[in-house]
């Protein structure tokens, strides 16, 4: 896939992306608390994997939003003063 700068459609999602981190953060640290009993070996190395994937997605996403976060600092500084002032509005 190929996004061409200013990358609008990154940000329209930053809130979704901040929320997907949060719950892949979520699920991991429960699947960590989660023991398995012996006798998983197969099973282990499933969940290994698994949380190999999540870990990684976790790190891309992260990364991502740093970069949204970078590229478009502006915006959001001044989001986060005018919205408070009433200056910006969602209303038609």
């Amino acid at each position: 896939m190929r996004l061409q700068a200013p990358y609008r459609c990154l940000f329209h999602y930053l809130e979704e992306l901040r929320g997907e981190l949060e719950g892949r953060r979520g699920r991991r640290k429960v699947g960590g608390e989660m023991g398995m009993s012996d006798g998983e070996e197969c099973g282990e190395r499933k969940g290994e994997k698994a949380q190999e994937v999540e870990t990684e997605s976790i790190e891309h996403l992260e990364f991502l939003l740093e970069f949204i976060e970078e590229e478009f600092k502006d915006v959001i500084f001044e989001t986060r003063n005018y919205l408070p002032e009433g200056l910006i509005s969602y209303e038609k």
